[in-house]
């Protein structure tokens, strides 16, 4: 249907605005910290187009990020420069169009008035205001998401084989933008069905096969560079469980193994945890089953825990609160009036849309509404499966913004006509609905702002060592959460790498520390770490920086770099066939090891044996025994030497001595750990302590970890002085670990020591700030002492935290009312 030279003159000038709008916003926010500094999912992306920029449009691996975004980027920056505001302005130009594309879907469901009002809102909307100016697949998924409705209400009318292909071609292009596009389609399967069984199969075929002509060849390229057929990307397993665990909260869940949530990280790592969860190297594939079924596996065994999570995502679905995963919408209030004094949100748009649908349903029947009613159920079927976030609620927002519009509409046209009743019930339609999504938690009301925000620029910021700039950012999320720990350890940070020791000390004091020099320690660990990290990854110079942060001697620094650099060399001379080069440097690693080292004397062995030598290797072998008798791959090789000089006896003699005990070594200690946790679970100390005592009689050493699980039990028991004396030792492995803190604290408590306890417990806090044992143990001590300000501070910081355990929500309560009898 043609438009009328109205509506084309309405339509055009709420176009011209909504574009108007956008660069207007675009030349207010251009020196904004979030245009100038992509962090997270928008610095993957421009470094990953400016690779496609570059000529590199094949890439590496299976794709775990949505592909389409990234590759139209890398257009933009092939034709017109690399610089993010042109692609800004761009996605601009996109978001008007999406304004044009939502009214001629529109006009045909609530009319042409109504249709006009709802482009206007979309035109004005905030959100929509919003993410053009940023790197993020927002706004290209509004517009695929746009085109889909319009040709999903097409396809409704008329389902002819032209019309589905263009559907299902579109929701292909969209699912590679972002996969849960695809949510879509059992739902058109289902109407299909619903209007007519005998045309539903071909039906549901054509529209399938429009997705797989987008489809497949993205899999196929999949298959040849990665080696796995993935339709989209590989992280599906990944997402369902970070929506779907016992800890998950109904939003983005970072989970602990994760040492960055940068996405090129991400999908390793969870490969990583998964591999070493089922001892064997998986593929991306084989992970993302691994994180399926983890996640199914929960749902079966806690079908209470997961009705409350799907509770608790519907919730957030509908509620005002805008929260991101990436950047939020809070920072760019903070910036530019169009979006901070903007009265059009998804406060007033939720409960009014649902309301304009819920009367469209009513006057216009199904089939009319029902294309409205299918999208919004499909998109918050796919918060429920997966988790709640502002940026994938958007394709919602499109029909609550037409159902607004459509209420809107109806309203003042029976106030125009004087039906009184009639407007009165519209009206009560959309305001009874408004509580449900203006309903504000505590949790909600400190999440509405731009905190976060400040802190992840900080952390790129701090990351690229532009240290003064990182201070200030970190100080302004500071000063919206005043009580964040992560921030100020990170603040305290970034002063300890600029060389302002005084004022990271200051930081150890706001955070809670007695003692301010702890936050030196805590950071010198992290700065080990990192050292450890880089010669991994090769940077020795960066290695030899963070070594000299951690306190290190400049000559202990570049003797322990000169050795990892040396075994990394080894290990891939090995790998590239380069023997005899692979045995020279381990040899040079020899005289470097402060502490001996059974392993690089067993791979000199190895290599001499690989050679041809077996002298040399049995003499190697041999310096490996005398460190450590029970070292199993040593042993082996042994055997195999005696066996190939006619030593059998031998051979049989060093096999019988390591097969009871050490072939089986780490199983072994795997039952051990399951049976120590199964008893401590059930409080039968002695007995758990009595199960770790048969693993030590074999004369193995014990592990830091394990050393923490005795100490705990050694404090249920009674013993706190061997409790200290075993986390003392475990401390300088496990430095940043909140449990030895934790329990340093129970065990000084035990001996009478409240003073020494509460900084313990200090530490442990700064170190985890959701550590709820450590803040109620705080909390008490501080009742004890009298200052009920500070107990109140720690309860307060746990009642934000989600207490799973029933008997420490139990103390808490106990603990609770104990502070507020004090107030």
């Amino acid at each position: 249907m043609r438009l009328s030279r109205t509506e084309t003159l309405y339509l055009g000038i709420i176009t011209f605005a909504a574009l108007v709008l956008r660069l207007t916003h675009l030349a207010i926010v251009r020196s904004a910290d979030f245009v100038r500094q992509p962090i997270i999912d928008a610095a993957f992306y421009h470094a990953y187009a400016m690779q496609i920029a570059a000529g590199d449009l094949v890439g590496e691996g299976v794709f775990f990020m949505s592909p389409l975004y990234p590759y139209l980027l890398g257009l933009i920056y092939a034709l017109f420069g690399s610089d993010p505001g042109r692609a800004m302005v761009i996605q601009a130009l996109i978001g008007s169009g999406t304004v044009v594309i939502l009214y001629l879907w529109a006009r045909s469901v609530v009319g042409t008035t109504a249709a006009l009002v709802g482009a206007a809102i979309a035109a004005l909307y905030a959100p929509y205001l919003f993410y053009p100016s940023t790197l993020l697949t927002a706004t290209l998924i509004l517009g695929l998401a746009a085109l889909s409705l319009y040709l999903f209400d097409a396809a409704r009318q008329n389902p002819g084989r032209s019309s589905l292909l263009w559907l299902g071609g579109v929701l292909g292009i969209s699912a590679l933008a972002r996969p849960l596009a695809l949510i879509v389609m059992p739902f058109l399967w289902w109407e299909f069905f619903r209007s007519d069984r005998r045309q539903a199969a071909k039906r549901s075929g054509w529209l399938a096969i429009g997705a797989l002509i987008i489809l497949v060849p993205v899999g196929l390229r999949n298959l040849i560079v990665g080696g796995e057929f993935a339709l989209t990307t590989s992280s599906a397993g990944m997402n369902f469980y970070a929506g779907n665990n016992p800890d998950a909260t109904g939003l983005y869940w970072e989970a602990p193994f994760l040492t960055s949530a940068e996405p090129q990280f991400e999908d390793e790592e969870y490969r990583r945890e998964a591999s070493e969860a089922l001892g064997r190297e998986l593929t991306t594939r084989e992970a993302g089953r691994y994180w399926f079924g983890r996640a199914f596996d929960w749902i079966i065994n806690e079908p209470v825990a997961y009705l409350k999570l799907l509770g608790t995502k519907a919730f957030y679905f509908w509620n005002r609160a805008e929260f991101a995963n990436n950047i939020s919408i809070y920072i760019a209030e903070d910036e530019s009036p169009l979006v901070g004094m903007n009265p059009f949100g998804y406060y007033l748009i939720a409960p009014l849309g649902l309301g304009g649908l819920i009367l469209l349903l009513k006057r216009r029947g199904w089939a009319i509404a029902g294309g409205a009613w299918l999208w919004l159920i499909a998109y918050l079927t796919g918060g429920l499966v997966f988790f709640v976030s502002s940026e994938y609620r958007l394709p919602a927002t499109l029909v609550l913004i037409v159902g607004s519009g459509y209420l809107i509409t109806e309203l003042f046209g029976a106030l125009r006509t004087r039906q009184v009743e009639p407007a009165l019930r519209i009206a009560a339609l959309g305001l009874v609905l408004m509580p449900v999504s203006n309903f504000r938690t505590e949790f909600i009301a400190r999440g509405e702002n731009a905190r976060m925000d400040y802190f992840n620029i900080a952390n790129q910021m701090l990351a690229e060592e532009r240290l003064d700039e990182a201070i200030h950012r970190f100080n302004r999320s500071l000063a919206i959460d005043p009580y964040f720990s992560e921030g100020l350890l990170r603040l305290g940070e970034a002063y300890f790498r600029a060389g302002k020791i005084d004022s990271a000390l200051a930081v150890g004091r706001r955070s809670g520390l007695e003692n301010p020099e702890d936050i030196l320690k805590i950071l010198q660990g992290q700065s080990l770490r990192e050292a450890y990290a880089r010669l991994g990854q090769g940077d020795f110079g960066g290695a030899m920086k963070e070594f000299s942060l951690a306190g290190w001697a400049e000559g202990k620094a570049a003797v322990e770099t000169t050795r990892v650099s040396l075994l990394v060399f080894a290990k891939q001379a090995y790998e590239a066939g380069q023997v005899e080069a692979s045995l020279e440097a381990f040899k040079r690693v020899l005289p470097l090891d402060t502490l001996p080292d059974p392993s690089i004397h067993y791979n000199i062995a190895f290599l001499y044996w690989q050679m041809g030598n077996p002298d040399s290797a049995e003499s190697y072998a041999m310096r490996a025994l005398a460190i450590d008798s029970m070292n199993v791959p040593t042993a082996y090789l042994m055997a195999r030497i005696y066996n190939a000089t006619d030593r059998r006896e031998e051979s049989e003699r060093i096999l019988r001595r390591v097969t009871p005990d050490s072939e089986g070594r780490h199983q072994l200690l795997k039952d051990t750990r399951a049976r120590m946790d199964s008893l401590t679970a059930a409080g039968q100390w002695e007995k758990a302590l009595t199960t770790y005592g048969h693993y030590g009689m074999l004369g193995y050493d014990t592990e830091p970890e394990d050393k923490i699980r005795i100490a705990r039990l050694q404090i249920e028991v009674g013993n706190h002085d061997a409790a200290l004396r075993l986390l003392g030792e475990a401390e300088p492995v496990l430095i940043a670990d909140p449990k030895v803190p934790y329990l340093q604290g129970r065990a000084m408590l035990g001996l009478g020591r409240p003073d020494d306890a509460l900084e313990a417990f200090r530490r442990a806090v700064a170190l985890a700030p959701d550590h709820i044992e450590a803040r109620l143990n705080l909390a008490r001590l501080y009742l004890a002492k009298g200052s009920v300000d500070a107990a109140w501070k720690e309860v307060e910081a746990v009642s934000h935290m989600e207490i799973i355990d029933p008997k420490l929500a139990g103390k808490f309560q106990a603990i609770l009312d104990s502070v507020k009898a004090k107030m």
